[in-house]
């Protein structure tokens, strides 16, 4: 097992990311904690990753956490990617205070657009929900 601490360009609200991946039951997060685990396959080995918020939305910073040391790189490339941490939020926040979304943005300031774990699950969630919705517009 390795760690790496990460320093994000602040504003960045884990709190409230973690509060939306703790929608679907098969994320593993703990919102006391502020962690998550991510699951995922390095060269087709599968892998858990630790995500761990250990500073604040005005200094965010991480730790994480994964087996694997000779695939540190890759797992941290996509770590970064899954979580946007080298897109800076400032800018955006900035650029919706002048539109008339500047209440959401106000009060969501920080929270970043985090991408679903894996593709192919992301998929059959989408298919799954839709199903589901089309089932329950027959029943109106």
């Amino acid at each position: 097992m390795w760690q790496q601490r990460v320093e994000v360009a602040p504003p960045y609200d884990f709190s409230h990311a973690l509060e939306r991946l703790a929608l679907d039951p098969l994320t593993s997060v703990d919102i006391a904690q502020q962690k998550v685990i991510v699951p995922f396959y390095v060269q087709q080995i599968p892998a858990a990753v630790t995500v761990e918020s250990i500073g604040t939305k005005d200094k965010p910073s991480f730790l994480v956490t994964a087996p694997y040391p000779e695939r540190k790189n890759e797992i941290m490339e996509r770590i970064s990617h899954l979580f946007q941490w080298n897109t800076p939020l400032a800018p955006i926040h900035e650029h919706f205070q002048r539109t008339e979304l500047q209440p959401l943005f106000a009060e969501y300031q920080g929270m970043p657009l985090i991408l679903d774990f894996d593709l192919y699950f992301c998929l059959m969630k989408c298919l799954i929900h839709q199903q589901l919705h089309l089932k329950v517009a027959y029943c109106s």
